[in-house]
């Protein structure tokens, strides 16, 4: 018998192989020869599970202001996808409430596709009045799926220049010699 050279390529039919994760597999392909002999070829293929990823909307931005002001929202819609997994076992994300450094995300499932879901975000103002116009901070908050996994949505929070309040009292009035001395306290709140 003769033997000749030659290369050969194997492609992956991924729609075959399913929904496995962390698996080995092995495919075996029978090579004839003109002459009549034969060889098994065999090809292991070793399976990764992939970490499901959140897509859509998984960022917002906020301004800082008054603690009086009216809420400071960002909001936005998510989806969780796994690669890996069947219908049966597609990990999903259940409504939750999540505080962060500077608000809290209130995330709401989808009722029919659970592996769907908005969130908002609403700024609580007195943790960031430190900022001034122009500084950023961020806030990562993570949401937790149903395989464990977390997810992180990342908010924005952008510096205002609030407008300074005074405030205070006077408590107390006294005339010496000819002076007037009054005494109190004073807030200023920029």
């Amino acid at each position: 018998a003769e033997i000749v050279e030659g290369n050969w390529t194997y492609e992956l039919d991924k729609s075959k192989v399913g929904p496995f994760a962390d698996i080995q597999l092995v495919d075996t392909l029978r090579i004839d020869a003109s002459d009549g002999s034969s060889v098994d070829l065999v090809i292991t293929i070793n399976t990764i599970n992939d970490v499901p990823v959140l897509t859509g909307s998984i960022s917002g931005s906020v301004l800082e202001g008054d603690i009086a002001d009216a809420p400071e929202l960002a909001s936005g819609i998510v989806e969780l996808v796994d690669i890996d997994a069947d219908v049966s076992a597609f990990p999903t994300i259940p409504s939750q409430s999540v505080i962060g450094t500077y608000g809290v995300i209130a995330y709401n499932a989808d009722q029919v596709n659970s592996a769907i879901g908005s969130w908002v975000y609403t700024l609580d103002q007195s943790s960031v009045q430190l900022l001034d116009a122009g500084d950023k901070v961020t806030d990562v908050v993570e949401l937790v799926a149903s395989d464990g996994t977390t997810h992180a949505l990342n908010i924005t929070v952008t510096g205002t220049d609030d407008v300074a309040r005074v405030s205070g009292e006077i408590s107390e009035v006294q005339l010496l010699s000819g002076t007037t001395v009054i005494t109190g306290n004073i807030s200023i709140n920029d």
